[in-house]
Formats: C-alpha cells, structure tokens, sequence
C-alpha cells in the first residue's frame, strides 16, 4: 500500500513538472512570434497616403466640378482609412487651377486643416453658404436641360447653404428665415441689417430695431425748422396785371397800344425760373427801363397800324 502511494506521488509530481515546461515553452513561442511579426512589419512598411492618392485618384482638371471632386476624395479617404489630418496634405498634389493657388495662398495652420482648406476653396469658386443662398433663389427651370441634371444642382446649392458647419434642425429653419425675411425688407433696412450678417432670427430683429432707430433720428436732425417761403417773379405777377388792364380797357393812353406794352413785359416773364430762386433779386429787364421822352412824343403823334 504504501509503495503504491509513493508511485502515484511520483506520477503526479512528473505530470506537474511536464506541465510547467509546457507552459513556459508556450510563452517563449509567443515571444518569438512576436518578435517575427515586428520584424517582418519594419521591412514592409505601410504604403504613403500621398502615393496611394495619386494611385487612386485622378489629378483634378478645369472641367471638373470642385464639389464633385471633393465628395470623391473623402470617399475614397473614408474607404482607405487615411488620416483625417493628413487630408489637406494628400489632396494637395492633385489640386490645379484657382483650388491649388487656394491651397499655396493660406496661412500654414490653415492649409494644414481639409476643413478651413475646403471652405476656402468653395469660397473662391462662389459657392459659400451666402452665395449658394443668393443662386438658390435666384434658380430657374431650364425646359432645354434635363430635369435630373437641374434637380441634382439645386439640391447641392441647398446643401452648401443649409448644411454648411454641420448645423441642426433648428439653426437651418434659422437660415431660411433670416433669408426670406432679410429679402422681404425695404431696401434700406436690407442693407443695414445684412452689414451685421445675423446668424439667426434675434439677431436679424435686433438688426432691424438698430436700422428702424438710426433712420427715424437721422430723419428728425435732417427735417427744416420752417417751411421755406416761395418767392414767385416780379416779372411773372406784372405781365399778369398788365393783361388784365388790356382785357378790362384800363391801359393809360401814354404808354402805346396793350398789345405793344405787353410784348415788351413777355419776354422778362421767361426769366421767372431764375429769378424765383429764393435770396435772389429779380433782375429788372432793359424792356422795362423808362424810355427817352423824345421817342415817346414822337408816338404820340404817329397812328399805329393794329
């Protein structure tokens, strides 16, 4: 009995023995693959975004459309897993025309972000949210192209206006209030308000409280503190009493026939537009000046033909 519980404590004692050198060749294989794997990774290592992009994507041209040809590149940056901050520096060599000197002309911290460098760019190229929202509504029906074409870049023109900085459902009901009522508003109130570009609707009222305020006070400095007194021509007011004395028959009889008289007083009536001008002196015409007592006996004598 005891011999047989001596050879089981010595079977035990192997088995655990075989146990521990199975478990500890296991950790040393481990390791040793470890130690493969970072090996065979630093002599392959992972291909250059950059490279992969001119591999991938074609080089922009001036016929593509821009919006069009960033939508792809996110996609395919989205489908290869590039880094999201290396983005503005892959996109970069394939960029040509007005986007690359886009790219070349803005400061290094903001060249470096796809964000700040795609929003430059679709400024430059008119399509901003401001002027995305002045060709949406400014947008007609062509019957001669096809409606699909039509319909795709209206909803894009939307998209740039509405969705641009990822806003939510309230702050795009927001933009198309402040569009429709900013466009509604009397000229000078439009452009007033549209100087302080409001965000939102307490921002366009308060724009148009400020504008409502400014023009009623400029308004009460600019009004005249009395009515200006107009001045009508002496010239006018004569020739009109001296045709009312040749209509009424009381024309004296030294100063030659009516129709004679009133022919010398018309043409110093044509001068009532300069001479009504207020703070000026009606000048007295030659035709009015006393004439020579000579002449004047000389048509005493003589009949006038009428």
């Amino acid at each position: 009995m005891e011999e047989l519980l001596k050879h089981l404590t010595e079977v035990s004692i192997r088995q655990q023995q075989i146990m521990e050198h199975m478990a500890s060749r296991q950790g040393e294989t481990e390791r040793e693959l470890a130690a493969l794997r970072m090996a065979a990774g630093a002599r392959t290592p992972l291909p250059d975004p950059r490279v992969q992009a001119t591999q991938l994507l074609p080089r922009m041209t001036s016929h593509d459309d821009v919006t069009t040809y960033l939508q792809m590149f996110e996609t395919v940056a989205t489908r290869e897993a590039w880094p999201t901050a290396e983005w503005a520096l892959i996109i970069a060599p394939l960029l040509t025309g007005e986007a690359q000197r886009t790219y070349f002309t803005l400061p290094p911290e903001l060249n470096e972000s796809y964000t700040e460098l795609k929003k430059e760019i679709l400024g430059r190229m008119g399509l901003s949210p401001i002027s995305a929202a002045q060709l949406f509504n400014e947008w007609v029906f062509d019957p001669r192209q096809p409606a699909r074409a039509q319909a795709a870049n209206l909803s894009r023109l939307a998209q740039h206006w509405l969705l641009a900085g990822g806003p939510n459902a309230h702050q795009v009901a927001d933009r198309v209030v402040v569009d429709h009522l900013l466009r509604a508003l009397p000229r000078p109130l439009r452009q007033a308000a549209g100087m302080r570009n409001p965000a939102n609707v307490d921002e366009l009222v308060e724009a148009i409280e400020l504008a409502e305020a400014t023009q009623h006070r400029e308004v009460g400095e600019r009004a005249p503190p009395f009515p200006r007194r107009v001045v009508q021509s002496y010239h006018r007011c004569a020739a009109r009493r001296l045709a009312h004395r040749c209509r009424t028959g009381q024309g004296s009889a030294g100063t030659g026939p009516p129709r004679a008289r009133l022919a010398r007083v018309r043409p110093a009536a044509r001068l009532r537009h300069s001479a009504c001008r207020p703070g000026r002196e009606p000048p007295v015409p030659e035709t009015q000046q006393e004439e020579p007592t000579a002449s004047r006996a000389a048509g005493l004598g003589q009949p006038q033909r009428w």
